[in-house]
């Protein structure tokens, strides 16, 4: 009979182990140790007893594409049918073009979805896929309910549908929403106009609301949901009109790669991208609709006036901001500043951002950000799409230069095809989408089709479970007796791997 080490593995996130199975004939007495890979994160597991052979990590194709190799473009894999992924065509919008931000996957061909209207800004909407199963980290939401601006061919407003994936939403249909496609068919929740929204907009997913500008005279406006459904809107003392001297912004483009806004718990980006404008504006909506004023986000005054947005200027340049991005994981906002053909990394906190809170006044973004990164993977005139959370700590995003690229901080990127082999899967994986917590969907360099991973850790009998869903750094469990034929399964549900093995001894 064995005695000592009786099984040992590495478990990689959202994959499941057969940790040891008791072959013996005899009953095994067994002690089970298990420790977090990383200096940083606690890993989560369950483990359970059963004598079945359970098939586990098993790889299917979800849906096969046949257009050839356009994988690393690829960045929604669609977790509700699994059938219709979305492509980024790295586009800026220009007067009158009727070019489109996007395709989807109809099944058997790429196709143009959504109305651009004349200046539309659509191009493609921010939501992060980690959402659709971990909504309740996004300030306690009950539900994967987001709002969105949907075109509609207007170029001074905009409709504003929140909608909720648990509910009502087809995976074709939450294509077609996240290119701004107001024909989607699917139930919303909520339907809103917002004025002057026309020409640059969009929703942040952290509190809901929603912040635009239009065209002809860059008026602002702004829907807070949790305040109220109105529309709250500033003309000519709002921020865009002055950023831009009251020009009409539609002759001019709106680059994909510096969106005139962006919104991320609660703060927001304004900017006047395809505009000759060296200012921009980091705003903060959380405080103005606090204060019961949501508009104070964007109205072109003092800070002792009540403003509630910090100016920041740059010299050379008609675009700044490529992304902006909450990190829960460092209670920090992350920026790409683009200006001058400069690709730099920056932070900020929100105390350090209402610490210079002084309305119109402007600040140099070099004295008052921190510089986390001088230099991208991605250089010159390749610029990268907004990022995506993908996990717990884990971004995704894609580059007009044909790579994609992940990082855990929003500091430091790594190729895609690096940093998937490291977590065990496939060396040639690009895009990742979560579809549950044992299970997800992913595509391959080379390989057209989307394939989906199951843990099959469902399989097994929960009637042994010994842990359930337990975080841990390191851990120890003694006392464990399996009878002969029993085996071991575990599964991680965590966002790091962990080692686990069985100590012990047979009859």
């Amino acid at each position: 009979m064995a005695n000592g080490r009786l099984g040992s593995t590495t478990v990689q996130p959202y994959s499941a182990a057969l940790v040891y199975s008791n072959t013996s004939g005899s009953a095994a007495a067994v002690n089970v140790q298990a420790t977090s890979l990383s200096t940083t994160t606690n890993a989560k597991f369950s483990y359970a007893i059963d004598s079945a052979s359970v098939s586990i990590n098993q790889t299917t194709t979800a849906i096969a594409i046949s257009a050839g190799d356009v994988d690393w473009r690829i960045w929604w894999l669609d977790p509700l049918g699994k059938t219709s992924p979305v492509k980024y065509l790295f586009t800026s919008k220009t007067n009158g073009d009727g070019n489109y931000a996007s395709n989807y996957w109809n099944g058997s061909s790429w196709v143009s979805s959504g109305s651009s209207g004349s200046y539309g800004n659509f191009q493609g909407i921010k939501l992060d896929p980690y959402f659709y199963t971990n909504y309740s980290e996004y300030n306690n939401k009950t539900s994967p309910t987001f709002y969105v601006p949907l075109s509609y061919g207007s170029n001074d407003n905009a409709i504003v549908n929140s909608y909720n994936l648990n509910s009502g939403v087809t995976g074709l249909q939450l294509a077609k929403i996240l290119l701004a496609d107001n024909g989607n068919g699917a139930t919303y929740v909520a339907n809103l106009t917002g004025s002057y929204m026309g020409t640059g907009q969009d929703s942040d997913l952290y509190t809901d609301f929603t912040v635009g500008c239009a065209a002809g005279s860059p008026y602002m406006g702004v829907i807070a949901p949790s305040y109220s459904t109105s529309t709250y809107t500033y003309t000519s003392n709002c921020l865009m009109y002055n950023f831009v001297g009251g020009s009409s912004l539609s002759p001019y483009s709106q680059y994909w790669y510096a969106q005139r806004f962006m919104a991320s718990n609660g703060f927001y980006v304004c900017q006047g991208s395809g505009y000759s404008c060296t200012y921009f504006a980091i705003c903060d909506q959380e405080s103005a609709t606090a204060i019961g004023s949501p508009n104070a986000s964007f109205y072109w005054a003092s800070g002792s006036s009540g403003a509630k947005w910090s100016g920041f200027y740059s010299s050379g340049s008609s675009y700044d901001i490529s992304w902006f991005e909450w990190n829960p994981n460092t209670q920090k906002f992350y920026m790409e500043y683009i200006g001058g053909g400069q690709h730099k990394i920056y932070s900020a906190t929100k105390a350090q951002l209402r610490a210079i809170q002084n309305g119109n006044t402007t600040f140099s973004y070099i004295s008052v950000l921190t510089l986390e990164a001088n230099s991208t993977p991605w250089t010159g005139s390749f610029y990268i799409q907004r990022p995506r959370r993908i996990g717990q700590s884990l971004w995704t995003a894609i580059s007009n230069n044909n790579n994609s690229y992940v990082s855990t901080d929003l500091v430091n990127w790594t190729l895609a095809t690096t940093y998937w082999a490291s977590q065990g899967l496939p060396a040639t994986t690009t895009s990742y989408n979560g579809v549950s917590t044992t299970s997800y969907l992913y595509l391959g360099s080379g390989v057209a089709n989307v394939n989906q991973f199951s843990s099959g850790y469902s399989g097994v009998s929960q009637n042994a479970t010994v842990e359930n869903n337990t975080t841990f750094g390191n851990y120890q469990r003694s006392g464990l007796v399996l009878s002969a034929g029993d085996k071991l399964y575990c599964q991680n549900y965590g966002s790091v791997a962990y080692s686990i093995y069985v100590m012990g001894y047979e009859g």
